[in-house]
């Protein structure tokens, strides 16, 4: 049976160290490949995070800070 590994992992900017290239889960999702062989997917978002709240704070549906 094959196995797949799916995963979110957030990278760009990191508030305690600054930029990083890749998240934590994406490091541990790679990880658990080598160990098990299974194929991964890597699920993107359609935008940022900052962009959906400032969207849900125009319409005054959300806080945004």
């Amino acid at each position: 049976m094959k196995s797949l590994i799916i995963y979110f992992s957030r990278a760009d900017e990191n508030y305690a160290v600054g930029y990083i290239d890749k998240g934590n889960t994406e490091i541990v999702a790679e990880y658990v490949q080598e160990l098990t062989g299974a194929d991964m997917f890597k699920v993107e978002p359609l935008g940022t995070v900052r962009s959906r709240l400032q969207y849900l704070h125009q319409r005054g549906e959300g806080t945004y800070r």
